[in-house]
């Protein structure tokens, strides 16, 4: 079964996508009100450094972010503990949320950012997880074996690749995560 904190992850994560974008186009920003936005903490709005990864802006990324915490939570979860593994996987969004906001006071470009979605912090599960099973392997897109070190290249080179096509800017928070 699935332990009850990375169920707890994705109820989270799945309501919260799903009120922030109701309350998005009926006139309340739960949304804007939770995104990292590198600005709006530098003003005192220190929530945001966590909220941000409950927050998908679209139903794929959402899915993906779901179906990331049951393959690989599952797994820490039972390795760390289900206290740990909350702690270290909200740890992961704060940490990565405070880079980001630090990174911004360099590049004011990414001040003015929103940031939602808990891929960079899904990143890093993948990373950890990876580690932790160097030598398990998974069906990547349910058909290509790989390996869990190989994992590991696979997610940092995507996150390049993600990187070079969309602008570095946006990838701030999954540098600062990974």
């Amino acid at each position: 079964g699935i332990p009850r904190a990375v169920g707890i992850l994705i109820a989270i994560t799945f309501f919260c996508s799903i009120a922030g974008a109701i309350g998005e186009r009926n006139g309340f920003p739960l949304l804007s009100m939770a995104s990292l936005l590198p600005g709006a903490v530098w003003e005192g709005q220190i929530w945001r450094l966590v909220t941000w990864i409950f927050f998908e802006r679209e139903p794929i990324p959402l899915i993906f972010a779901c179906l990331m915490l049951f393959w690989f939570g599952r797994d820490l979860s039972l390795v760390w503990g289900p206290r740990r593994f909350v702690t270290i996987y909200l740890g992961f969004a704060a940490a990565a949320g405070a880079v980001t906001c630090l990174v911004a006071l360099w590049w004011p470009t990414v001040m003015g950012i929103p940031y939602a979605g808990a891929w960079p912090v899904a990143d890093a599960m993948i990373i950890a997880w990876a580690m932790l099973y160097p030598d398990r392997q998974i069906m990547l897109y349910f058909v290509l074996p790989i390996g869990g070190r190989m994992l590991i290249y696979l997610t940092l080179g995507g996150t390049v690749l993600y990187a070079i096509f969309s602008g570095l800017h946006s990838f701030v928070p999954p540098f600062s995560a990974a």
